[in-house]
């Protein structure tokens, strides 16, 4: 029996599965080099076949920089002196980056999601 949404419920898309998992894996397969031709145009083949796609895939790399981030900052204290540790573990300059990031990932969520709910 199928459930009557109430007004001020929105309607639920069907997701396609593994969106993010793929987006993931598009982000890890170029870490830290250039892709070649074919795998640019796979990749860009992917980002144009569905609007969420390019969403998942903002959200995949600003995550992974953000790990980066991080785990850059972790190495670089275990080589510092143990006075030095007192530091935070992001500078104001890596926190506005990160949030900028982040900012600008969920903005581009939120665009796509808006048109996907303006075109059903």
């Amino acid at each position: 029996m199928r459930r009557r949404l109430r007004s001020c419920e929105m309607p639920r898309q069907p997701e396609k599965p593994g969106i993010d998992q793929i987006a993931a894996d598009w982000v890890g397969r170029l870490d830290g080099r250039v892709a070649s031709t074919e795998e640019q145009r796979a990749l860009d083949d992917w980002l144009t076949e569905d609007e969420r796609h390019f969403g998942a895939y903002m959200r995949a790399r600003a995550i992974s920089l953000q790990l980066g981030l991080v785990l850059a900052q972790r190495a670089k204290e275990r080589h510092t002196p143990a006075v030095e540790l007192s530091r935070p573990l992001l500078t104001r300059r890596q926190m506005l980056f990160l949030g900028g990031g982040s900012l600008a990932a969920g903005v581009a969520g939120l665009g796509v999601l808006a048109l996907q709910y303006e075109r059903n």
